[in-house]
């Protein structure tokens, strides 16, 4: 029993594991045995062979370690992984799937309804834990890199989100110190003023004509004349900002 709880935690492990080569580069190969049946017109794997498959799929993915974050627009994660971590994760049904323009997670186990559940495996939990939490991965790294290549942030937030603040993390954090109301607002005292700022009264009960307190906590947030996150980079012309 031990040794069955140790090899699952191990394969649920193997199975975050993400290699995913650049875009440009197409196809990463695997071993020969792991690609066996995966041809659209080859018969289905038997549910043995392919939990095997998959297996050694996890295992050779671990190998390679998890994917650095890109570091250029060009090479970030387009929601295609290898083909190791595909057959690991939603064996061979998921590699059918790999050369379709559409992201590779929508095919992992357990991503679905019932029918993409395994069937006929020895342990169904375990290939059904890597699908999700596989296909939850593949939706972070592309969340962090579209921040990071598509997002340029104004406000002056983005470090605090990214570095966190007095140990909470910047996902986690509730009120931001550039989403305050200024002193020289009208409505700067009506919300705490110097202290805590919370919008409360009036400027809760109708949306207001300057759109201040849409957030009751962050009263400048989304309001008139407050910046918008841009999806280009801004080149400053001339040393003009």
């Amino acid at each position: 029993m031990r040794y069955l709880r140790f090899s699952g935690c191990l394969f649920f492990a193997l199975g975050l594991a993400e290699a995913q080569a650049p875009s440009h580069s197409g196809k990463v190969p695997i071993a020969p045995a792991l690609a066996e049946g995966v041809q659209p017109d080859a018969p289905k794997p038997s549910a043995k062979k392919e939990e095997a498959d998959a297996l050694a799929a996890c295992a050779q993915a671990a190998l390679k370690g998890f994917r650095k974050i890109a570091p250029a627009r060009d090479l970030r994660f387009e929601g295609k992984v290898t083909e190791a971590t595909a057959l690991c994760r939603g064996g061979h049904q998921a590699l059918l799937f790999r050369d379709t323009p559409w992201v590779d997670w929508s095919h992992y186990w357990g991503t679905g309804d019932m029918t993409s559940l395994p069937s006929g495996f020895l342990n169904s939990k375990l290939p059904t834990q890597r699908g999700v939490t596989g296909a939850l991965l593949d939706l972070e790294y592309q969340r962090i890199e579209l921040i990071k290549f598509n997002l340029f942030d104004d406000s002056g937030t983005y470090q605090t989100f990214v570095s966190g603040r007095g140990g909470v993390g910047g996902s986690a954090l509730k009120t931001w110190p550039e989403m305050r109301l200024s002193p020289g607002n009208p409505h700067y005292n009506d919300v705490g003023g110097a202290g805590a700022q919370v919008c409360k009264g009036d400027l809760i009960r109708w949306r207001t004509v300057d759109g201040i307190c849409n957030d009751i906590v962050n009263p400048l947030m989304g309001s008139t004349g407050t910046l918008f996150a841009r999806n280009v980079e801004f080149i400053p012309r001339n040393g003009a900002e």
